[in-house]
């Protein structure tokens, strides 16, 4: 019969039985046989029946990740740019077997464990920005993207974002213009649940006369989209010509919504593209966690501070989407 040893083994099975079987003490054993004490002791408390090398393997458990949660891993990194710390502590509720070495390994194997890997190189080589002034709910950033052509036709996204609870709101139009921008203002007053006191826009014609003839690049306070602000006391500021990361925090949502919609799919009408962008603007405000609310999404942060700061203000609900 043939055994099972390790590779370093001093005695065979025959003589483990012979330790078992013998009267002698351990130490008459160990200089008999020439092996440790331990050695003797550990073969004396052993049955008959297992006396064999046992495997030196660990019994680690397996963290390998499936290739669904590395994809999971990779989008979520992919959208935030969260450290590996960040990244560990948001999503091992969802993957219990995440942990910092194969998040790591994951975030490597997909070209991710670097930030600069991920952004455009224009984008790494600027300037860090500065961070944003911290400000109460109610400041609002606004802008307008254009959206792709269907079958000819032309619309325009505007999008708002709150500098501190990060909540977002669209809507689209068939023209950028001044009307068009008023009836936004009007819609993100009794969207967002708390009172606007300052919107940040661009110097767009939509928004302002700043650059019309004889204003001496000067606000005249006449614009109906100023004359807005003041009807619903809020105040207008305007960000510096061509100077975009002025406003970045609503340029980086502009920016998810090309990466995550509009790159991804292609539309036949714009009712489709319209419900698209409305669902993902809902996941976002009720799902994306993020650093800056300290992990939680903008409508669990609104939750947040109605239940610890008095919030008397409802929780806003989904927009809509068309289904005419």
């Amino acid at each position: 019969m043939s055994y099972k040893y390790h590779k370093n083994a001093r005695t065979t099975v025959e003589i483990r039985k012979e330790i078992k079987r013998s009267n002698l003490s351990t130490k008459e054993l160990a200089e008999k046989y020439n092996v440790h004490p331990n050695t003797v002791r550990k073969w004396k408390k052993r049955s008959m029946d297992d006396l064999e090398d046992r495997s030196h393997a660990t019994g680690v458990k397996s963290y390998t990740l499936s290739e669904f949660e590395r994809m999971i891993i990779a989008e979520v990194k992919r959208v935030t740019l969260f450290s590996i710390d960040d990244l560990l502590q948001i999503l091992k509720p969802f993957i219990p077997n995440l942990n910092k070495d194969n998040l790591y390994i994951t975030l490597k194997q997909k070209g991710l464990n670097r930030n600069e890997l991920i952004l455009p190189e224009k984008e790494t080589k600027q300037k860090p920005i500065k961070k944003f002034k911290k400000y109460n709910q109610g400041y609002i950033h606004v802008d307008v993207k254009y959206l792709p052509k269907i079958k000819g036709d032309k619309k325009y996204l505007f999008v708002s974002i709150d500098r501190k609870t990060r909540l977002a709101f669209i809507k689209i139009y068939d023209n950028k213009s001044a009307k068009s921008a008023e009836d936004f203002l009007e819609n993100i007053t009794n969207f967002y649940p708390f009172k606007i006191n300052k919107i940040l826009t661009d110097n767009g014609k939509e928004f302002t006369d700043k650059f019309r003839p004889n204003t001496d690049f000067k606000p005249t306070g006449k614009h109906i989209f100023d004359q807005k602000c003041k009807k619903h006391k809020i105040e207008h500021r305007l960000t510096k010509p061509r100077t975009p990361k002025t406003n970045g925090m609503v340029e980086r949502m502009n920016r998810r919504i090309e990466d995550k919609v509009l790159k991804k799919i292609r539309f036949d009408n714009y009712k489709d593209l319209k419900n698209c962008i409305i669902k993902y603007i809902n996941d976002y405000n009720l799902y994306i966690k993020q650093k800056s609310l300290d992990y939680k999404s903008p409508v669990d942060f609104l939750k947040f501070m109605k239940k610890y700061k008095n919030w008397k203000y409802p929780i806003p609900h989904n927009q809509k989407r068309d289904n005419n």
